[in-house]
């Protein structure tokens, strides 16, 4: 029984790895055809690649120190829902300029740079509440699970954009052959309506599920740190 309490937490991460791994690879596929056909912009599809990576440099010295302060569930639940929050503007305001969407894609990059950042770092607070609540370390096999969940999931998600255009009817324009405005509509909504989900469902599984906050870390923490020096027994 101890073994399967101690599973939750890691069942949530791989939930929520699962999620990210979806609604990072649908969105980078999507966009190709997004800028291509949608906003017929082919132009800009390298400043919109490089401010996604500029947003990752900036989270990157800030991540450690926002959890630090304020713990990896809360900074990745802001992150997360700050991501969400402009996917799912994207899609009810219908953007006509590729300019906006890469500004507001920007910001959402901003909030999911925390996440991406902080993604391994759950494991050792995983493993922390293992050993708190069955006596047993398993920092291999813990990592193992996790790894190997990962490289599963995104096997499976890299083929969601073919299947995607396919479900919409896309049609291959190697021959110059524009597609239908349903076909354009089909595009935007997957690039940003899905996503959104993705990403919200991901806020809401942090938020409510994952029971790992920045006091019960710390408490584990101090509890185990106890135990190591002999003062604190058994739980």
């Amino acid at each position: 029984m101890k073994e399967l309490v101690s599973c939750g937490p890691l069942l949530v991460i791989i939930g929520i790895a699962l999620l990210l791994l979806i609604g990072s690879l649908l969105t980078s596929t999507m966009n190709t055809y997004l800028y291509k056909d949608y906003f017929n912009n082919t132009s800009v599809m390298a400043l919109a690649s490089l401010t996604s990576t500029v947003a990752m440099l900036l989270m990157a010295p800030v991540a450690s120190k926002l959890a630090g302060r304020f713990g990896k569930k809360e900074v990745c639940s802001v992150g997360t829902l700050i991501s969400t929050v402009i996917f799912l503007a994207l899609w009810l305001l219908r953007v006509q300029s590729p300019m906006a969407f890469i500004a507001m894609l920007f910001v959402s990059n901003l909030g999911m740079g925390l996440m991406s950042m902080l993604t391994w770092a759950f494991i050792g607070d995983v493993i922390d509440y293992q050993e708190v609540r069955t006596g047993m370390r398993s920092d291999g096999t813990v990592y193992a699970i996790y790894s190997f969940s990962r490289k599963l999931a995104q096997a499976a998600a890299g083929g969601l954009g073919g299947f995607v255009l396919v479900a919409i009817g896309y049609v291959s324009s190697a021959q110059g052959i524009e597609q239908t405005q349903s076909v354009k509509d089909g595009i935007y909504n997957c690039s940003t309506l899905l996503p959104g989900i993705c990403y919200l469902v991901v806020f809401l599984l942090l938020t409510f599920v994952y029971p790992l906050n920045k006091k019960r870390v710390d408490e584990n923490a101090k509890l185990l740190e106890e135990r190591r020096q002999g003062n604190g027994g058994n739980k």
